[in-house]
């Protein structure tokens, strides 16, 4: 996958378009996608101040995953989540 503004491009070179929060949470993986990022982090990156729950982070994650390859998005219990090296540089 490769990232241009707030799309990504499968291998295919089809489009994938992404929603702010979607894209704010793919771009605290791109430096480093082997990193987990702590709940605490996401809630404060992607949602700049406001309120926000577990759930909505859930929300977002699941929405992802229906638009990412399966297994992109792993999930590091009571910690937060790490992505896959889906990102071709």
């Amino acid at each position: 996958m490769t990232f241009k503004n707030q799309r990504l491009f499968n291998p295919q070179k089809e489009e994938i378009f992404l929603g702010r929060k979607e894209y704010l949470f793919l771009d605290l993986f791109i430096k480093d996608t082997t990193r987990t990022v702590p709940f605490f982090e996401i809630d404060e990156y992607v949602w700049q101040g406001e309120e926000t729950t577990i759930f909505n982070i859930r929300a977002l994650v699941k929405r992802l995953r229906s638009k990412l390859p399966e297994g992109a998005i792993k999930t590091i219990k009571e910690v937060g989540y790490r992505l896959d090296s889906i990102v071709e540089k």
